[in-house]
């Protein structure tokens, strides 16, 4: 009644992450982060959600019941379950640290429960495409003009290198030119806010 029980006054798992989830749609509205980044911690909530649901059969977990076993579990469930391959899986762990880690930076929890838990991405080795099959995609003529303008796109993806949000957001003011008269495209990276500098021939 008088609420000196510790376990009564600490915050859920799922409230946490409600918390979280609040700074980060701030962080959205300042710049500080993307959508996306925003919508992938959005989704790894629901992932823990639908997790505790299925394991525990309730809405909620203590942060006391948070140990190895739970996010091994977890990791278990996101690939068998859900179906989600190693890589991306690698995401909704990593929101999941980041909430417990806000947690113990807090006071709310004691021990970490990914201390002996290691989050490893699988080595992927891409393809990529050969100059004859870029000469290809160049040469060939779409019937309509939204898919040229899609190839156009996606060829100058290839030849500066930037990725797809880069291009997304890519404005007249990034062009810019040099004291020779050169064009450049001078932008910061949509992810990592790192200036970089693409010349354009």
């Amino acid at each position: 009644i008088l609420g000196k029980i510790d376990s009564l006054q600490t915050k859920t798992l799922m409230q946490l992450f409600e918390d979280f989830l609040s700074d980060r749609r701030r962080d959205v509205e300042c710049g500080k982060i993307a959508k996306d980044t925003f919508e992938n911690n959005n989704r790894s909530a629901n992932y823990v959600r639908e997790f505790i649901r299925s394991r525990y059969k309730r809405s909620d977990v203590a942060l006391h019941e948070l140990n190895h076993s739970f996010i091994s579990n977890f990791d278990t469930f996101l690939r068998n379950d859900k179906g989600i391959t190693k890589n991306t899986s690698v995401k909704s762990l990593r929101t999941l640290k980041q909430v417990i880690g806000i947690a113990i930076a807090n006071g709310h929890i004691k021990a970490d429960p990914f201390t002996k838990f290691k989050i490893q991405r699988e080595i992927v080795e891409r393809d990529f495409l050969t100059n004859e099959e870029l000469q290809r995609i160049i040469n060939h003529d779409f019937s309509a003009e939204r898919l040229q303008r899609v190839r156009d796109i996606f060829i100058f993806a290839c030849f500066t290198g930037l990725s797809y949000i880069d291009l997304r957001t890519l404005e007249p003011q990034h062009i810019i030119k040099d004291e020779n008269g050169r064009m450049w495209i001078k932008k910061r990276r949509k992810k990592t806010g790192i200036l970089f500098r693409v010349p354009l021939l």
